[in-house]
């Protein structure tokens, strides 16, 4: 497997960056060993940042001026791209031993000379980046691991990028560390076992006069425009049966609007750092 691994690098990166790439490796799987998993994750944005700049991926999807042919040639490329990798997976037989994981950091953007309107990237959802609303911060998220993950199967799991060091854990064998508040996703991915669910999801935005969001079950709260004023009001709306949450429906359920206020100031910890306006 090790001569594998150092086989797909090689191919991926270039010789002339493998033995570095390696040694990045490395480092962040002994920050993982000693329960470090913040340094580790550091390390590890730094060696994603790395591998786009070798490869010229970075380029290849922001390196376009022409808008609207940036957003499907940008699409075009990540479609090719990814294919590489999972045939080359293929090719050094690590198909069935890798899962393969795809997601975005947030909604559909409105910089970097993207149309989302054109493309209709949000869809029925509301917003785009820096939202709180869900086309800000509702993104897909797709795995692949044949012969453990069922293929074409879905599920209305409601997750965020804090479960995927948890799930990563269970996948390894390995334990997660304590200060997290990340459930393991692997019940819902392998459709085995009993999934916990999250009580609720919180969200902050900073910029944009500050906000604050929370998602509980069917429901989702949130609140704008907190360097204005500190009693902003609770925006209520029901996910399901309103996605693209044009509904407030606070007014027909106070004591839920209390609760969600309520984990608006409990759930954040407070920081010099990201100090949030109220």
């Amino acid at each position: 497997r090790q001569q594998q691994h150092r086989e797909f690098l090689a191919r991926l990166v270039g010789p002339a960056h493998l033995d570095e790439h390696l040694r990045q490796h490395e480092a962040v799987r002994n920050l993982l060993a000693r329960g470090q998993s913040r340094r580790a994750a550091q390390a590890l944005d730094r060696l994603v940042v790395a591998l786009l700049e070798e490869t010229g991926a970075a380029d290849q999807l922001m390196g376009h001026r022409a808008v609207r042919l940036d957003g499907a040639d940008g699409l075009g490329r990540l479609d090719r791209d990814i294919g590489r990798i999972m045939t080359l997976l293929k090719e050094l037989g690590l198909d069935g031993d890798t899962i393969v994981m795809f997601s975005s950091d947030n909604g559909s953007t409105f910089n970097g000379g993207t149309d989302s309107r054109f493309f209709n990237s949000a869809g029925p959802l509301r917003g785009l980046k820096c939202d709180l609303y869900d086309g800000g911060i509702r993104v897909p998220f797709i795995a692949r691991w044949p012969g453990r993950i069922p293929a074409g199967s879905t599920s209305d799991h409601v997750s965020a990028f804090w479960d995927v060091l948890p799930t990563v854990a269970g996948i390894v064998g390995a334990r997660a560390p304590d200060d997290t508040d990340g459930i393991s996703m692997l019940p819902t991915l392998l459709g085995e076992g009993k999934q916990r669910e999250h009580s609720h999801l919180y969200w902050e935005y900073r910029s944009r006069g500050g906000g604050q969001a929370v998602r509980m079950g069917r429901f989702k709260g949130l609140r704008l425009g907190l360097a204005r004023t500190d009693d902003a009001p609770v925006e209520l709306y029901d996910l399901v049966d309103d996605i693209g949450e044009k509904n407030d429906v606070g007014d027909e359920n106070p004591a839920l609007v209390e609760r969600i206020l309520e984990l608006m100031m409990t759930s954040r910890t407070a920081s010099e750092h990201f100090p949030l306006p109220r």
